[in-house]
C-alpha cells in the first residue's frame, strides 16, 4: 500500500490532510463476482491468459490436478478436467502460454510436482493444454526426477524467440534452482541444468519472466546463508535456446528473511519488476530490473497490508501499463494494488476475493492481453478453485476525476475501538455512517480505514482496509429512517504494538467524496506468546539412515490467529564436538487433527511441521527451533538424541 507522509493533527486539520494525500479509490476494481472455476480440493493454483482464443487457464490441484477454461468476462466455461496421467498425489501448479503450440491455435503448459519417486518425493512434471484439444494433449512427461521442492509451484515462462519455455524448480537435495527448456510438445529441449549450484547457501521459491527483445529470461529466487541473520534476493539472466546463464548474480535486496517471490516484464519499457515478501519489515517489496540485468533504482515498497510470506503474484498489464500484485492478509480475503509502470503504487489496494469461507489462500494472477483486466484465481477454504475478474481503467495508473461535489449532510459514528482502550494484536473496527441528504439508500458507499501510528510524530500512516458494509443498524434506521438501517460498517484490523489514531473516514455517494471521518486513539499490546512444541519423529535416541526425517508440531496459543507459528528450522550439534549442521527449514501447514483437538482450535490443525534431510554418520543432538509471530523471533526449542548410522 501506498504510505501517506503528512503531519496532522485532529479535528478539520485531520480530514484535510486526508483529502489532501493521494485517493483511497482503486483504479482496478472488482468485476462481477467471485466465481468457484473447479469445484475439488485445492492447496494451490495457479492462471494464465490464452491471447488467441482469449480466454484463461486456471489449473488447482491438491492430490489430483484439474484445469477449467474461463471466458474473458471471468465466467467458467465446460466443465473441469483432468490434466495428470498417474495417481500420484500432485501439489502447486503453475501454468505458461505460448501462441504457438498446438499447431498454432494456441497452447499452455502446465507444471506440477508429483509424488512418484521413492519415499514419497516428488519430481517436476510438465503437460500441454489448449483449447483446440478441449483440455489436456500429448504426454504427461517426467521434465526432472532429481527430487523437487513441491511447496513452491515450479515456475514457467514463455519464449517467443526460441519458441520454448523454460522451467525452474528447487532441488531438495542441495537446495539450488534447477531449470529446463521445454519445447511447445511439452517435452525437454535439453538437459537439466543449474540456475544456482552454492554449497554454502540455501536458495527457494523461484520466479521466471520472458523478455522478448534480448530474447532471455530472468530468473528470481529467494534464500540465506545464516538463518536469521542473512537472507537475501537474488537475479540470474538465463539465455533462451541455450542451457547457460547470462552475466553474473545480481542481489536485489539483503535482509533477516525472504520468502517467495514473482517476477513480471514490461514489454514496454523492456524493465523487470520483481516482488518478494521479507522481514523484519514484513511487506510485500519490489524492485526493477533493467533488461540487461542491472538494478533500476531501489527497493519499492509494494504493500504493507496486503502480504504474505507464502503468497505473491504479479502481473503486467499492456492495455493498462500497470502491473497488478495479489496477495493476502490477516483476514479471510485476498488483496490487491495496482503498480504503475515502474512498479510504484498508485492507489491503496483493494479487497480482491468476496466470497468468505474460513479463506482464500496462496492467490495467483494473470493479465489479459486485450484488455486492462486481470483475472485472479485462489483456493478458497482450501475446498475449491475460486476466480475473480479485476478491471481496471486503461489509463496507465492515472485514478479517474472525481464527479463533482454535491449537497451532503453527512453522519457517523465509530462505536469500537473507544479512545482510551488498549488491544492486543487484531481489533475490530465497526460503527454507522450515512449521509441523510440520500433520497434512495444509505448515502454512503465506502468507509477507509486508517492508522496514524505515534501520534503528532509524523510517522507514515497506514491503510487498514475498506471496511464491509451493508452491516444491519436498526438504531440509525429507527432515527433517520429505513432507509438508513443498513448503514453499520465493520472492519477486522491488526496492529503491531504501539499508541495509534485508528481514523475511519466515510465516502458519501452524494457528493462523490470523502466528506466525513471519525477518530480513536488506541493502545496495542503485544499479545502473549505461549510457545509449543513436539518432535514426533526421530524418537529419543533412536538410530537413523542418513536420510532422516523430522516430523513434528509447532505452535503459538497466544496467537490470534493462524498456529502462530511461521518458520521452523533445524540444526544438528554433534555430539563428538565441532561446528553445528544446518539441516534445513521444515515445510509447515501439515494436518494435525489431534493437535486441533488438544488445543481446542481448528486453525492449530495446520501445526505440523516436516522435514526430509541428510545428515552424515555420527551421533547428535538434533534441535528443532520454532519462530513465533508474535515475538517474531525463535522462542522455542526442543532436542532429541540420535544416531545416524
Amino acid at each position: 500500500m501506498k504510505h501517506i507522509t503528512s503531519r496532522r493533527t485532529l479535528g478539520w486539520a485531520c480530514l484535510l490532510m486526508f483529502l489532501a494525500a493521494p485517493s483511497a479509490h482503486a483504479v482496478v476494481v472488482r468485476a462481477g463476482g467471485s466465481l468457484i472455476a473447479i469445484a475439488a480440493a485445492t492447496r494451490g493454483s495457479a492462471v494464465a491468459y490464452d491471447s488467441t482464443n482469449r480466454v484463461y487457464l486456471v489449473v488447482s490441484t491438491r492430490g489430483v490436478l484439474r484445469g477449467r477454461f474461463v471466458q474473458a468476462d471471468g465466467t467458467p466455461v465446460g466443465t473441469a478436467f483432468v490434466i495428470q496421467t498417474s495417481g500420484n498425489y500432485t501439489h502447486f501448479p503453475r501454468v505458461a502460454f505460448s501462441p504457438e503450440a498446438a499447431d498454432a491455435t494456441g497452447g499452455f503448459l502446465v507444471t506440477w510436482h508429483e509424488s512418484d519417486l521413492p519415499q514419497g518425493a516428488t519430481s517436476v512434471h510438465g503437460r500441454m493444454v489448449s483449447v483446440s484439444a478441449n483440455g489436456a494433449y500429448g504426454p504427461d512427461t517426467n521434465l526432472a526426477a532429481d527430487g523437487s521442492f513441491w511447496e513452491v509451484g515450479a515456475a514457467v515462462a514463455y519464449g517467443s524467440g526460441s519458441r520454448e519455455f523454460l522451467v525452474a524448480w528447487r532441488k531438495l537435495a542441495g537446495n539450488d534452482i534447477r531449470a529446463v527448456r521445454v519445447g511447445l510438445g511439452g517435452t525437454p529441449k535439453g538437459a537439466v541444468f543449474n540456475v544456482t549450484a552454492t554449497p554454502t547457501q540455501y536458495e527457494d521459491n523461484p520466479s521466471v519472466a520472458y523478455n522478448a527483445s534480448r530474447n532471455e529470461f530472468l530468473v528470481v529466487y529467494a534464500g540465506f546463508n545464516d538463518p536469521g541473520n542473512y537472507a537475501f534476493v537474488d537475479s540470474q539472466r538465463v539465455q533462451a535456446g541455450a542451457d547457460g546463464m547470462m552475466g553474473s548474480v545480481v542481489r536485489l535486496i539483503q535482509t533477516a528473511g525472504t520468502y517467495i517471490t514473482d517476477v513480471s516484464h514490461n514489454s514496454q519499457t523492456g524493465r523487470y519488476l520483481a516482488a518478494w515478501y521479507s522481514t523484519p519489515a514484513e511487506a510485500a517489496f519490489g524492485r526493477v530490473v533493467e533488461g540487461d540485468g542491472s538494478l533500476g533504482g531501489g527497493i519499492l515498497t509494494l504493500s504493507t497490508r496486503w502480504k504474505a510470506y507464502d503468497a505473491l503474484s504479479v502481473a503486467f498489464n499492456t492495455r493498462s501499463n500497470s502491473f497488478y500484485m495479489v496477495s493476502h492478509s490477516s483476514g479471510a480475503e485476498d488483496g490487491g494494488v495496482e503498480l504503475d509502470s515502474n512498479g510504484t503504487p498508485v492507489d491503496n489496494g483493494i479487497i480482491v476475493t468476496g466470497a468468505g469461507g474460513t479463506g482464500n489462500f496462496y492467490p495467483r494472477v494473470a493479465a489479459s492481453a486485450d484488455q486492462p483486466e486481470w483475472l485472479l484465481s485462489t483456493a478458497n477454504s482450501f475446498t475449491s478453485t475460486m476466480v475473480q475478474r479485476l478491471a481496471g481503467s486503461g489509463g496507465g495508473g492515472a485514478p479517474p476525476p472525481p464527479p463533482p461535489t454535491a449537497t451532503s449532510n453527512p453522519r457517523m459514528s465509530l462505536d469500537v475501538p473507544r479512545t482510551g482502550s488498549t488491544t492486543a494484536g487484531n481489533f475490530t473496527v465497526a460503527g454507522w455512517a450515512a449521509d441523510l441528504a440520500s433520497t434512495t439508500d444509505g448515502g454512503v458507499g465506502a468507509v477507509h480505514v486508517w492508522a496514524y501510528p505515534n501520534p503528532g510524530s509524523g510517522a507514515a500512516a497506514m491503510f487498514l482496509g475498506a471496511a464491509a458494509m451493508g452491516i444491519s443498524r436498526p438504531d440509525v434506521g429507527a432515527a433517520f429512517g429505513a432507509r438508513f438501517s443498513s448503514t453499520g460498517f465493520v472492519l477486522n484490523g491488526a496492529l503491531a504494538p504501539g499508541t495509534y489514531d485508528v481514523v475511519a473516514f466515510a465516502h458519501s455517494s452524494v457528493a462523490g467524496v470523502f466528506n466525513n471521518s471519525q477518530t480513536a486513539r488506541i493502545q496495542v499490546l503485544a499479545p502473549p506468546s505461549i510457545p509449543r512444541m513436539v518432535i514426533d519423529l526421530p524418537a529419543q535416541n533412536q538410530s537413523v539412515s542418513q536420510n532422516v526425517l523430522i516430523a513434528g508440531w509447532a505452535l503459538d496459543v497466544g496467537a490470534v490467529i493462524g498456529t502462530g507459528v511461521d518458520a521452523v528450522h533445524v540444526w544438528a550439534y554433534p555430539i563428538a564436538g565441532g561446528d553445528a549442521i544446518f539441516v534445513g527449514v521444515a515445510t509447515l501447514g501439515h494436518l494435525r487433527p489431534d493437535v486441533a483437538a488438544a488445543f481446542g482450535e481448528a486453525r492449530f490443525g495446520g501445526g505440523g511441521y516436516r522435514l526430509e534431510a541428510t545428515l552424515p554418520r555420527g551421533e547428535y543432538n538434533l534441535v528443532v527451533f520454532a519462530h513465533s509471530v508474535n515475538t517474531n523471533s525463535f522462542n522455542n526449542a526442543a532436542l532429541v538424541r540420535i544416531r545416524v548410522l
